[in-house]
């Protein structure tokens, strides 16, 4: 919504900060659209979460021991660019992990965790 209509998207990067309590970790985290607006931030789980609309993009992720926390980067510009093109509403993004059997997933910190520098960050720029 901070982008005006009809602008150019050089780029968008979506950061996420992992947890510093993870070993082993081994998989793939997917970033897709959400595909409707039937859900509230404050009381979503997984039992009500929206359901998984286009794909955006993934990534393999993987660290063998603990060293402290990671931003991890994903290129969205495609989908914030739909957004702004309004070939697409914007109702944000769905991250979803899997683990390689005998590893754990890579698990991020949300924009309800305390520390708000710590949570999902959409970096972009755009030309008018």
């Amino acid at each position: 919504n901070n982008i005006p209509s009809n602008s150019y998207v050089n780029y968008a990067t979506l950061k996420l900060t992992t947890f510093t309590s993870q070993n082993n970790v081994m998989g793939t985290t997917t970033i897709s659209i959400v595909k409707n607006s039937q859900w509230s931030q404050g009381s979503l789980n997984y039992m009500n979460m929206p359901s998984t609309g286009t794909y955006v993009t993934a990534r393999e992720i993987e660290f063998r021991f603990d060293n402290g926390k990671r931003t991890v980067e994903f290129d969205v510009t495609n989908a914030v660019q739909k957004w702004v093109n309004r070939e697409i509403s914007n109702e944000g993004f769905m991250i979803t992990t899997r683990a390689l059997e005998g590893s754990s997933e890579a698990r991020f910190y949300s924009s309800e965790w305390g520390n708000h520098l710590e949570g999902p960050v959409l970096e972009f720029e755009y030309i008018r």
